[in-house]
């Protein structure tokens, strides 16, 4: 929270992360986890501490939230785009948003899969996440490649 005064910016911060917690621990919140994930992100302008809150947070509802997110930006990620709209970055530079994507991918690739695994998510997300770690021809070669090349999910494929 670098912008406005140091007290406000603090404030602001601890209501994030304080918020942040909250979604991942409750079951059925207000707004998804990757809502509340992408509006923090969007609010302090990076994405590497609410990445490290959820890290921490080792609970079946964070578990079920990170499969959730999963399922829902998957399209969007393996095929290298930030899963939301940005109001904040896109103003900023185009490098800023390709930043935000590439750690959130990274993060996905390298800290979900035991967690997911763990928790009994589905074969999909397993392998959606085992595919953000697979760059270019390997990715769309792979056998659990889920997509046509006009963007529609492939017979076979939940």
């Amino acid at each position: 929270m670098a912008a406005g005064p140091a007290p406000q910016s603090a404030a602001v911060g601890e209501f994030l992360h304080a918020w942040w917690a909250h979604t991942l621990l409750t079951p059925d919140p207000a707004l998804p986890a990757r809502e509340v994930l992408q509006m923090c992100t969007e609010a302090s302008g990076t994405i590497g501490p609410w990445l490290a809150d959820w890290e921490s947070l080792r609970h079946p509802v964070a578990d079920q939230h990170l499969a959730d997110t999963v399922d829902h930006w998957e399209r969007e990620l393996l095929r290298y785009a930030l899963p939301w709209t940005t109001w904040v970055f896109i103003s900023e530079s185009d490098e800023e948003v390709e930043a935000v994507r590439t750690e959130l991918t990274d993060w996905l690739a390298c800290r979900a899969p035991a967690r997911l695994r763990a928790h009994g998510a589905p074969e999909e997300v397993l392998h959606a996440v085992r595919l953000l770690g697979l760059h270019d021809a390997d990715r769309w070669n792979d056998p659990h490649w889920p997509y046509a090349p006009d963007g529609t999910r492939l017979p076979g494929f939940a």
